[in-house]
């Protein structure tokens, strides 16, 4: 515990004057640089799936993520996946993944169509995960397909 010497001097006086008690608490609650402790968020896995059905022209797409932090993976809050690449085809591209068994997140989605359309197992998209704590800090990773 620091005291200035204003609280000092504070302190001196009432325990020579009065025989009052002082208690003294350090409040500081943060995990900054102050006490050696830093908090971090990251990714232990984060994967793209696809499967092409040629008989139903079906893309059958599965994202996959297990987000961690200094805490353990219960202060994760959301995962989400945004598709790059896919502009031009369709206005969906932002996903939200859904909380799975073994600290991993999980979406699936189909397509129908061929190449011409979005989401085709044949063409090349990027994908950023993303996943975000409860006190809103987050962490991201890209997955090219």
């Amino acid at each position: 515990m620091n005291l200035s010497r204003h609280e000092l001097g504070i302190l001196l006086v009432c325990a020579l004057t009065s025989g009052c008690v002082v208690v003294a608490d350090d409040y500081r609650r943060d995990f900054g640089p102050y006490n050696g402790y830093t908090y971090d968020m990251w990714f232990n896995d984060a994967d793209v799936y696809c499967e092409y059905d040629t008989e139903h022209r079906r893309s059958k797409w599965t994202l996959v993520a297990s987000p961690d932090t200094s805490y353990g993976t219960d202060e994760i809050e959301s995962v989400w996946v945004e598709i790059l690449g896919s502009y031009a085809y369709t206005y969906v591209n932002y996903f939200e993944l859904t909380p799975q068994p073994n600290d991993e997140w999980r979406y699936s989605f189909d397509n129908q169509g061929g190449p011409e359309v979005s989401y085709h197992c044949g063409n090349y998209y990027e994908f950023e995960f993303t996943a975000y704590d409860y006190d809103g800090y987050y962490t991201a990773t890209w997955v090219g397909w």
